[in-house]
């Protein structure tokens, strides 16, 4: 084997380890009693909106009008699902004009 030169000891102290700044942990499912419980009338406009492309196109008009309820609510603070009521608006206006554009392209031949 070949000898290594030796290497003179390092007086320097060690190096201090960074701390981060971890979150504090989320709640389990479910979370806490103050939390905003999310809008069931917006989760219940996507669910329709995303029926009514595959079976009946009629019913965009009753996810968007569920869906402008859920809006109201979370403007006034009482639930959340923002994102989940103007999907479902946005769902249930392509549904309905797909099923009215259907029923027009039908009836002109």
């Amino acid at each position: 084997m070949t000898d290594l030169p030796q290497l003179p000891p390092d007086d320097r102290p060690p190096l201090p380890t960074p701390r981060r700044n971890m979150p504090a942990a989320t709640p389990a499912f479910g979370g806490s009693s103050s939390e905003i419980p999310l809008s069931k009338q917006a989760v219940a406009s996507v669910a329709i909106a995303c029926i009514s492309l595959f079976v009946f196109g009629i019913l965009g008009v009753l996810a968007v009008l569920l869906a402008r309820r859920a809006l109201r609510d979370v403007k006034q603070g009482t639930v959340r699902g923002r994102g989940i009521a103007i999907a479902g608006m946005i769902i249930g206006y392509i549904a309905a004009i797909l099923y009215f554009i259907n029923i027009v392209v039908h009836y002109l031949h």
